[in-house]
């Protein structure tokens, strides 16, 4: 299943253009083993030369005696639709170390199965024989995930491939092997009727405890009766379509279009993420949460067009606003040549010149080089940047380094930051070169 949605962002970057989030290549897992039936021995021991007596209907029974107990029948119908999350599990690789926010999921739809393994997206399908479960054709997304995350999917893996038993009891679902047993907890149903056809308002976004309002333009998301999508970033227009899987939306066809300014990047990627990534949603009253992996959170609020029509937005800082008034300091650089040399501006080495700095202006950049003061025309866009000739003093001092500098500014195309919340560490990069800021 192929899902193209906004590229997911990287921190200090866009997410820009309509890019295949999950690509999805078939990761054929290994043929899991035969179903075996599972056969129950019961043994009710006796204590000390006494023997424990049951009662089934008139006819006492010796507790000495082992009796063949029939394997538990589980009907594959009533798990169509259902969801499940793993509580605890462990397989051949061992113990399955889960990990906060990053939940191991199973859906159960017609004939096939899926979910979410901690990291990526996988499914096969699957055929359910009393107590029984056979399991083939699986297959998996390929993105990655940080380590312990990764070591999750893994584990579950593993332990998915060596299931041959499947058992049911309420709201608890066990799947066995030879070395495996997972238990899973019921998910409860989306309810997707108290969310369609209402207009969404974004209140806040963050992740785990740490969230911020929103800014630029009111971001709304609105899910359609006809099964599509719309909304927006705060800077960028959503649409496309969505399904409900298990206990999840997921939007299998979902773009992001238009530009947003630098001050909105890490916000709108946010956004992205986690509607790009298929969300657990929750209403309360007026209020709607959509959770996703790594505990990010949206919260929005139930809302009109009049309303939405009537706000004036919050205030955003243009890119050149962004970048302008500041003093940067030039704190590492590199080019394909290799990382140019500076001088700490304390060193006695440096005379208390050793320092490179960046003063961004409307149409203008200058600052110092070293022992010379420098300046020269500024180009800036929407993520990029432009400098023109350099000019200025020519003492000779740190000539090298200067030239070095003096050439890898030219180069440069683009900009952002390492955390566009704080602004306090400005890159710039382009053809090879990255120049690393901050303020003085």
């Amino acid at each position: 299943m192929a899902t193209e949605v906004p590229a997911r962002a990287e921190p200090g970057r866009p997410a820009i253009g309509d890019t295949d989030r999950l690509l999805y290549h078939r990761v054929v897992l290994q043929r899991l083993l035969p179903a075996l039936a599972a056969l129950a021995m019961v043994f009710l021991a006796g204590c000390g030369e006494e023997s424990i007596e049951t009662t089934i209907g008139e006819q006492p029974v010796d507790d000495g005696v082992t009796e063949d107990v029939p394997p538990a029948t589980v009907d594959g119908g009533e798990l169509i639709g259902t969801s499940w999350t793993l509580a605890t599990g462990a397989g051949p690789a061992g113990e399955i170390m889960l990990v906060d926010g990053f939940p191991i999921t199973l859906v159960f739809d017609g004939d096939t199965l899926g979910g979410t393994a901690a990291c990526n997206e996988y499914g096969g399908e699957y055929v359910i024989e009393g107590s029984t479960l056979g399991i083939d054709n699986l297959s998996m997304t390929g993105m990655g995930c940080q380590p312990d995350v990764q070591a999750a999917e893994a584990a579950y893996l593993a332990a998915l491939g060596d299931v041959d038993g499947i058992d049911l009891v309420g709201d608890e679902l066990a799947l066995s092997g030879p070395a495996t047993e997972l238990v899973f907890r019921r998910n409860n149903p989306v309810p997707i009727d108290d969310i369609v056809g209402q207009l969404w308002l974004l209140e806040s976004l963050g992740q785990g405890e740490e969230t911020r309002l929103p800014q630029g333009d009111p971001a709304t998301l609105l899910l359609a009766e006809d099964g599509t999508v719309a909304g927006g970033t705060g800077c960028r227009e959503l649409s496309g379509d969505y399904v409900v899987s298990g206990n999840q939306i997921v939007f299998p066809n979902f773009a992001a279009d238009g530009d947003c300014p630098a001050s909105l990047w890490d916000q709108d990627g946010l956004v992205i993420n986690v509607l790009g990534d298929g969300f657990v949603p929750a209403v309360d009253g007026d209020r709607l949460t959509l959770a996703s992996r790594g505990n990010e959170v949206l919260v929005y609020r139930a809302t009109t067009e009049e309303e939405v029509t009537a706000l004036p937005g919050e205030p955003v800082r243009s890119d050149a606003e962004l970048l302008a008034d500041v003093e940067w300091a030039l704190v590492e650089a590199y080019t394909p040549e290799g990382p140019i040399q500076l001088l700490d501006p304390d060193d006695p080495e440096a005379d208390g010149e050793g320092v490179i700095t960046l003063i961004l202006t409307p149409g203008s950049y200058g600052g110092e080089l070293f022992c010379n003061r420098y300046g020269g025309p500024l180009e800036i866009g929407t993520g990029t940047i432009e400098f023109g000739p350099m000019e200025g003093e020519q003492e000779g001092c740190f000539e090298a380094a200067a030239a070095a500098y003096e050439s890898a500014l030219r180069g440069i195309t683009q900009f952002g930051f390492e955390d566009p919340r704080t602004a306090e560490r400005l890159v710039l990069t382009g053809n090879d070169h990255e120049l690393i800021f901050e303020p003085r």
